[in-house]
Formats: structure tokens, C-alpha cells, sequence
């Protein structure tokens, strides 16, 4: 696209968002990807409530300029089991990319261990040309793990989520014969950060103390009044 043409297709694509059609809301989200800026957050954030089209929102964002701006918003939406949950997170790994990781400790949940096995390809055996990984190792989901070769095609072994590799059962120049397992990753899923979770338990820490110097005050014991979190026999508010 001629450079003088990109102001006039955003301003078309922009305008697009709040079209009825769906199919024309996820075309401006998709030309968004290739000529919007940072400038088009907060329109592209407001069809991430568009059932229609929230994939195409989150994938927007994921490559908008405004990384700080966009974490957020992404975070907001990690904490249930949705495919548009893994989505984001997946989005929100490719935005702390691009500002040399995240400004904030993740959460995580353990998913359990993925295989990844050689493809079977008409009995034809692999040959391990590279080993990217070793066992120990963090890799991001999209990460190439492994290439093995044979005489017909190529495989790369790619993480599909984050995680830890737990076992590499291959080395450079293995003949692996197919379906053959040759990398296990223990994988998990962003779900959010520990630092707005430990904001929140500080919060909570500080309305029990509030609530335990009040009672203190009017003379009453701090036990045997019924439990504010539901516990029987004490009205101190427990850590969660």
C-alpha cells in the first residue's frame, strides 16, 4: 500500500469498528494490524467486550505500539479457562516482548505435561538436524524447540503454550523413527500477575486490622462474634 493511502484506509478501518456486520468489524481489526498505531488503542480495547469479534481485537493489540497501554487491558482477561482467555495471554507474551519482558511477576497455572512425538510420514524415519532446548529450559509459546528432517519434508517442533522442558529424548543426528516421543514440556497458562493478587491480600490485611481495632475500642473480644468470612466463632477476617 502507497504510504499516502494508510491515513485514509485507518480512518476506513477505524470507522468500520462500529459497523454492524461483523464480518466488516473483523476486516478493519485485521487492516489494523498492518497500518494502525498506537493511536487506535482504545478503539481497537472496545470491540474486546464484541463477542464477534474480540479475536481479532486481541490480536490487534498484540501488535499495536502502545505495549504499556495494551498490558493491562490484556491482564484483565486471563483468569478463566476460555480459548479467548489463552488468547490473550498469548498476546500479552508477544506485547512484554517488545518491552524486554513483563513489568510485573506473572501467575501461572500448571497444565500438565505436553508430548511432542515425530510425525508419521509413510514409515519414512527423522533425522535430528538442531536441538534449540535443553531440559530445564523456559520457552514461550510459538518458540521452535527442534527441526527433524527426512528425505520428503521438514518438522519443526514449536511450543503451542509457555512452559518448561521437562525431557529432550533426541541429539543432533538421531534417526528417530516416527511417532517416537521426542520432547515433553510441563505446560502452563498466564492467568495473571502476583503482584495485583498480593494488592489485593494487603487490602484485605488492612480492613481486618481496621475491623480488629474497632471491636478492640468498644471493649469487645475479638472472639465468639461470628466469623465475617463465614468461619464460626471468630470475627477476624482471615488471610485468603
Amino acid at each position: 500500500m502507497a504510504q499516502n493511502q494508510r491515513p485514509q484506509r485507518t480512518a476506513e478501518d477505524k470507522k468500520n469498528l462500529r459497523v454492524g456486520f461483523a464480518e466488516y468489524r473483523r476486516r478493519a481489526l485485521r487492516g489494523l494490524v498492518e497500518n494502525g498505531t498506537a493511536d487506535h488503542t482504545e478503539a481497537v480495547a472496545a470491540r474486546l467486550a464484541d463477542p464477534e469479534a474480540r479475536s481479532e481485537a486481541v490480536n490487534a493489540l498484540a501488535r499495536l505500539g502502545d505495549s504499556r497501554a495494551v498490558g493491562p487491558l490484556l491482564r484483565e482477561h486471563l483468569a478463566d479457562d476460555s480459548s479467548f482467555a489463552r488468547c490473550a495471554g498469548t498476546a500479552l507474551d508477544q506485547v512484554e516482548q517488545r518491552i524486554g519482558g513483563p513489568p510485573e511477576p506473572p501467575a501461572w497455572r500448571e497444565l500438565g505435561p505436553v508430548v511432542f512425538t515425530a510425525q508419521a510420514v509413510m514409515g519414512v524415519p527423522w533425522c535430528v538436524t538442531e536441538i534449540l532446548v535443553e531440559p530445564g529450559q523456559t520457552v514461550r509459546g510459538g518458540e521452535l524447540m527442534a527441526i527433524l528432517e527426512n528425505d520428503a519434508i521438514c518438522q519443526e517442533l514449536i511450543a503451542d503454550r509457555p512452559g518448561t522442558v521437562t525431557e529432550v529424548r533426541i541429539a543432533v543426528n538421531d534417526e528417530v523413527p516416527e511417532e517416537a516421543v521426542v520432547l515433553v514440556v510441563q505446560s502452563r497458562r498466564r492467568i495473571g500477575s502476583y503482584s495485583s493478587r498480593a494488592s489485593t491480600f494487603g487490602v484485605f490485611r488492612r480492613l481486618r486490622g481496621e475491623c480488629n481495632e474497632l471491636m478492640h475500642r468498644q471493649g469487645r473480644s475479638s472472639r465468639g462474634y461470628g466469623s465475617a468470612v463465614g468461619a464460626p466463632g471468630t470475627a477476624e477476617l482471615a488471610d485468603p
